[in-house]
């Protein structure tokens, strides 16, 4: 169509009839406008319909106008120039701060002011120079005595550094400074130290008799006053006693150059370190040699003899020298004397029977000859004999073997009851006693235990021909190999059958693996036999209970335990069995892809597989609550979730949905073309989504009759629907709108946008 009119058109409709479209189409002629600005150039850039102009001339922009038609306008800018004037002054420094045209100046420099005037601003600058001022130092040393000193009319009385302002000749100030330097009185101390016998001590002219600090006043090379001070000591004579104890034997004694030959006392003169005399006294002490005589009496068994370290092996008369406590020598004498030893023999006969013998407090048992050792009058060894004859006793031997049970037995009219070697005393033909002696031997009734350990489902059981019904410790009695009773005994254990409990009837899910608990009792190493309904399985070699294994059922499955064996038994179990029930699998979703834009809030949604079902989304960014049905994505980047949806009984379903994010490229400005203000909290308002806009110049609605029915010019406000508070109905709306972007841009978009009920 190319001209304003009526034009119509025959479609179908859904029922398939003619559906008559009739356009009334209007059209507003574009509107022009041209403004003529002159500006100054400090006012550049100068801003116009959001553009930003840097020099003179035309410029054009294209508008909407309320109808929505272009708005040409034309800029004439003209821009006036800047009149500069230039200044130059000098002053002192002392007259700084320098005010200028209500400027306050510091320093000597280049300064601008912007004056002004009818049209534009004028521009004057100033040169300020600073005249330096001019110094000169003065260097004076005197000596304190010469104080208060003067300087150009001031009087000092102290070394220091000292200033005067002056008038120079280009006249601004002038200063001088004083150094004054001020000589001391100059102090010296020296310490002498002499012997008593040097003094009188001569010093500067002066004689000096007893020790102390004296001073003296000289002239030094600067001409000031020089103080000497002498410090004097005076060493006193030294002296020093020592004692020193020597034996007899150490004499003479020798001692600075001097043989003593006896004890007393004795002086000498020597110098000590500083020089002077230091008077040493000895006192000697000299000690005696000792002397001592010792009479031993010993007997010719203790020799040899030991005394002071010597082996002496004769009587005779000794000598040794030894030292004293006081270190000296000390003579010992020994006079030792050895007596003899004796001898004695003894022969006798006796019967057997009547040992052991005692002679001289000792017992023999046996003939022989022995000696022992007594002591004499002299009190030395006496060495006695014994030879001893021991007559033999006749001897005979019986051997006799009986039952336990034929005792007691008896034999030389005693009786015996216990098995041992008996014996009894008669006499002899030598007039010494016979002995008689009995081997008695006792054979003991025999005995043995028989451990038998049975399963309890092989009772009776039948041991030396008597059947058994229960455990139990149960004795027989019998005649062993050497005549005598036997006692048998059985110890009977009846160990109880192995048994296995299946617990369980679990709920898994379709592909999942599942788990049967059997509880065992018996002794480990147990094995048991499982039905499925379809085939019997073994699981062997189980060492604990109880017994945990893993199954995979593809459907509802009851498992039931056969039997059971444990190391001793095999047991049928009767009926023990646990059901493990298979839920079907739910076939994951691909969710319709949504459609967002950078950080505006969309609601996503996961299905409702049952009541109870919780929710993971991976990864979580961009998600308010990823562990929601339905939570709230608010991000600026394209995004693909993974929704794990566990139900009640642990089974995991994975569905996937993808967010597509529409962004700007730079600045940018979009608007939904759909809404729903149903209060529901999601696409309540139809509002522009801008990317660094950072002025919204305006945002209208229009309906399909021309009327502007919602205008704002806030970012982030929309309109909800409602003209003059009334809800409109379903329809397609126009929109148009205008920002400025945080680079000075323009942009200008237009639009259609549904409002849903």
């Amino acid at each position: 169509i190319s001209a304003a009119g009526s034009y119509v058109d025959t479609l179908i409709s859904q029922s398939g009839c003619d559906s008559i479209a009739t356009l009334q189409l209007s059209v507003n002629a574009v509107l022009a406008s041209t403004d003529n600005i002159t500006v100054c150039a400090n006012q550049l850039p100068y801003s116009w319909n959001g553009l930003s102009v840097t020099a003179a001339g035309t410029y054009i922009d294209t508008l909407l106008t309320q109808s929505g038609c272009d708005s040409i306008i034309t800029l004439q800018l003209t821009v006036n120039p800047i009149p500069v004037s230039n200044n130059t002054i000098t002053i002192c420094p002392n007259q700084l701060p320098y005010n200028w045209n209500g400027m306050v100046l510091t320093a000597a420099g280049t300064y601008a002011d912007t004056v002004i005037s009818q049209m534009c601003d004028s521009i004057v600058l100033l040169q300020l120079n600073v005249s330096p001022v001019v110094t000169s130092t003065q260097s004076v040393t005197i000596c304190s005595s010469q104080l208060p000193y003067s300087w150009n009319g001031q009087s000092i009385s102290s070394p220091g550094t000292f200033s005067d302002t002056l008038t120079a000749q280009s006249g601004c100030d002038s200063i001088a400074t004083l150094q004054l330097n001020v000589n001391t009185v100059l102090i010296s101390t020296e310490t002498v130290t002499i012997c008593s016998s040097q003094l009188p001590y001569t010093w500067n002219g002066q004689a000096i008799t007893t020790a102390g600090t004296y001073s003296d006043t000289l002239a030094t090379q600067s001409g000031c006053d020089s103080i000497a001070t002498l410090q004097l000591n005076v060493s006193a004579v030294l002296t020093s006693t020592e004692t020193v104890t020597i034996c007899s034997n150490q004499l003479p004694f020798s001692w600075n150059g001097q043989n003593i030959q006896a004890a007393g006392t004795f002086i000498d003169t020597l110098a000590s370190q500083s020089g002077c005399d230091s008077i040493v006294t000895l006192q000697l002490n000299v000690n005696a040699v000792l002397a001592s005589t010792e009479t031993a009496t010993i007997c010719s068994s203790q020799l040899p003899y030991s005394w002071n370290g010597q082996s002496i092996a004769a009587a005779g008369t000794y000598a040794d020298t030894l030292l004293s406590q006081s270190g000296c020598d000390s003579l010992a004498t020994l006079q030792l004397i050895v007596n003899a030893a004796s001898a004695s023999m003894t022969t006798h006969t006796v019967c057997a029977s009547s040992l052991p013998y005692t002679w001289n407090g000792n017992q023999y048992n046996t003939s022989g000859t022995y000696t022992i050792t007594l002591q004499n009058a002299a009190g030395c060894d006496s060495v006695a004999t014994l030879v001893l004859d021991v007559s033999p006793i006749d001897t005979t031997f019986t051997a006799v073997t009986v039952c336990e049970s034929q005792l007691p037995y008896t034999w030389n009219g005693n009786a015996y009851t216990a098995a041992g070697t008996y014996t009894v005393i008669l006499n002899g033909q030598n007039g010494c006693d016979s002995v008689s002696m009995l081997q008695l031997s006792i054979n003991q009734a025999s005995a043995s235990v028989t451990d038998v350990s049975i399963c309890a489902n092989t009772l009776p059981y039948t041991w030396n021909g008597n059947v058994y019904t229960a455990p139990g410790t149960y004795t027989v009695t019998l005649v062993n190999a050497v005549g005598c009773d036997s006692v048998a005994t059985l110890n009977l254990q009846v160990t109880p059958l192995a048994d296995a409990t299946v617990s369980g009837n679990a709920t898994i899910c379709s592909g999942t693996s599942g788990s049967i608990t059997v509880a065992l009792t018996g002794t480990a190493p147990w094995s048991f036999t499982y039905t499925d309904g379809i085939a019997q399985h073994t699981v062997s070699n189980i060492t604990a209970s109880p017994y945990v294994f893993v199954i995979t059922p593809a459907a509802t499955t009851t498992y039931t335990i056969l039997s059971v064996t444990d190391v001793k038994c095999t047991n049928t179990v009767t009926s023990s069995s646990a059901t493990v029930t298979v839920i079907p699998a739910a076939a994951p979703i691909r969710y319709a892809d949504d459609t967002a834009f950078a950080f505006i809030p969309l609601q996503l949604e996961a299905r409702q597989l049952s009541p109870g079902c919780t929710y993971q989304w991976s990864p979580s960014v961009g998600l308010n609550s990823p562990t929601s049905r339905t939570p709230v994505f608010n991000y600026d980047q394209s995004t693909e979730y993974t929704i794990a949806i566990r139900t009640p009984e642990g089974c995991v379903v994975t569905d996937t949905a993808f967010v597509f994010v529409e962004k700007g490229s730079g600045v940018d400005l979009v608007v939904p073309n759909a809404w729903t203000p149903n209060g529901d909290g999601r696409n309540d308002y139809l509002y522009p989504i801008t990317f660094r806009v950072k002025e919204l110049k305006y945002f209208r609605v229009i309906n399909r009759w021309g009327q502007v029915v919602f205008e704002t010019r806030t970012l982030g406000r929309g309109w909800d629907g409602r003209l003059s508070g009334i809800e409109q109905k379903s329809d397609t709306f126009v929109w148009i709108a205008e920002a400025i972007g945080d680079d000075g841009s323009v942009i200008r978009k237009k639009g259609t946008a549904t409002l849903i009920r």
